[in-house]
């Protein structure tokens, strides 16, 4: 792998990092803009009379036992223990910026965690067109979808975010010790993946790509049989104990018709949709593809045979992307036609297009061995189809989907929101306590690139003693000390 000199290098790189900051720029205006909501409230209580860290071990059994779900044990202890409702308050955009801060550190060490895994399995011409395919995959997975559920503290940035990014990180420290044999390397694979194991939309994913980079390095891997394979007993044990948790089934749809069977028929029918929306209702995504495609012509792979490489990681990809929908789907007693939670999505597409993304990459290699130097004709060929669907993408306005461009669009309707909803913050907690209070504000436009804090018209009782749990009417009321709280929007 070669480098430019040093200071074209850098150039590049000053240039590569501002892109990143104006893809996301859209995403810190939105993400400051947040607000606490629904469980926020609830895990902000002190619900066991205890400090902070005896409530979030309470909380965490609790849950286990009794109302558990696809985030985790170890999801459960952070959201309590570093809420930001605890040591904020929700004072001005206090709870905004906690957000930036979080989702920036999980979105670097996704970026870093890619560029890694590419780095270390394939050999680029020059190390710009690493950073640059890197680029391109986190174009991918930003522009086509916004998830504003999971930009939030809980369960959304704790629960999936996190989980994600502990995801990668454990897949590129399995990758670059099988290449490097560093002994840091092992260890993290092991602490990052059994914390995304305490995940149920993880746990597939994670050690599926364990068992295909064991394999894949096998020869070169030196180490004893029990060393290779005590990460993933690891990751099994604690991704059963997950599975196995008594909350999950207090949590289950009970439904006789929701069958393991309609379940995995419904999560692939929702992948299938989820790859026709993406790639052929947004052109400009597959400009994306074949722009990594491209990418792949400028290196070669160092690992095993391309084409079975490609088959077993496209393999992998496919049944990962299962992994992380199915829970959801049976968990909830989905179907084809109902409305899926924003996460649940994220965690999918992070799956097929980080996937993807690699695929394309390799693709690139496997054709530039196959013709030689007759590679730059399909090059051209590749190139010139690329721009076309992106010009077809913005001379349709299909690029008015693209994330940037509608949180740009629908702003003042982000601003307004945020707005609204402080204005009623501030009158609960300047309410009087024990106070009933009923808030009545005109009807906000709907917009998809807001969280929207839950509260609503219904006038529930106090939470009583001994529960532990509460909707977000009750928990707002308890967390701002007045008797019963509900909006109104007319």
């Amino acid at each position: 792998m070669k480098n430019d000199n040093n200071t074209v290098y850098g150039i590049k790189l000053y240039i590569l990092i501002l892109m990143y900051i104006i893809v996301f720029i859209p995403y810190i205006f939105c993400i400051y803009n947040s607000m606490p909501a629904n469980d926020d409230f609830a895990l902000s209580l002190n619900w066991w009379g205890r400090g902070i860290i005896g409530e979030a071990i309470e909380r965490a059994a609790w849950n286990y036992n009794n109302w558990f779900g696809q985030s985790g044990i170890i999801a459960i202890l952070i959201q309590v223990l570093c809420n930001p409702l605890h040591w904020f308050n929700n004072n001005g955009h206090s709870f905004g910026i906690c957000m930036l801060i979080v989702n920036t550190l999980v979105m670097v060490f996704i970026i870093k965690s890619i560029r890694d895994i590419l780095y270390s399995l394939l050999e680029f011409k020059y190390t710009f067109i690493c950073d640059v395919a890197t680029f391109l995959i986190i174009l991918i997975i930003s522009s086509g979808y916004y998830y504003c559920d999971v930009y939030n503290w809980w369960s959304g940035f704790v629960g999936y975010a996190m989980m994600m990014s502990f995801s990668v990180l454990s897949i590129a420290n399995k990758v670059k010790y099988n290449v490097y044999g560093k002994k840091n390397n092992y260890i993290c694979q092991v602490i990052f993946g059994i914390s995304a194991c305490t995940s149920l939309m993880c746990c597939v994913p994670v050690g599926l790509f364990y068992l295909i980079i064991t394999i894949l390095f096998w020869k070169e891997n030196k180490d004893v049989l029990i060393k290779k394979i005590v990460p993933f007993v690891m990751y099994v044990i604690a991704g059963v104990m997950t599975v196995a948790a008594p909350g999950n089934y207090g949590r289950k749809d009970y439904d006789e018709s929701n069958t393991i069977i309609s379940a995995i028929r419904v999560s692939m029918y929702i992948i299938v949709r989820r790859l026709k929306n993406t790639f052929i209702d947004k052109k400009w995504m597959l400009f994306l593809v074949i722009a990594l495609v491209l990418c792949g012509m400028f290196c070669r792979c160092k690992f095993g045979n391309k084409l079975i490489s490609i088959i077993i990681v496209t393999m992998g990809v496919i049944v990962s992307a299962l992994g992380t929908i199915l829970p959801y789907v049976y968990g909830n007693g989905k179907s084809i036609d109902e409305e899926f939670a924003p996460r649940a999505y994220y965690m999918l597409d992070y799956v097929l297009f980080i996937g993807i993304g690699f695929v394309a990459v390799c693709i690139g290699l496997l054709l530039t061995s196959i013709f030689g130097e007759k590679i730059r004709y399909l090059f051209w060929g590749f190139g010139s189809v690329g721009v076309l669907l992106l010009m077809f993408s913005i001379m349709t306005g299909e690029m008015k989907q693209c994330t940037q461009i509608g949180i740009i669009n629908e702003s003042a309707i982000i601003i307004e929101s945020y707005n609204v909803w402080n204005d009623i913050f501030r009158e609960i907690d300047e309410a009087a306590t024990g106070s009933d209070l009923i808030i009545r504000r005109p009807q906000l436009t709907w917009c998809q690139y807001v969280y929207y804090p839950g509260i609503d018209e219904e006038v529930c009782l106090p939470i009583q003693p001994g529960e532990k749990y509460a909707n977000c009417n009750q928990s707002v009321a308890k967390h701002f000390g007045v008797n019963s709280v509900s909006v109104i929007f007319e």
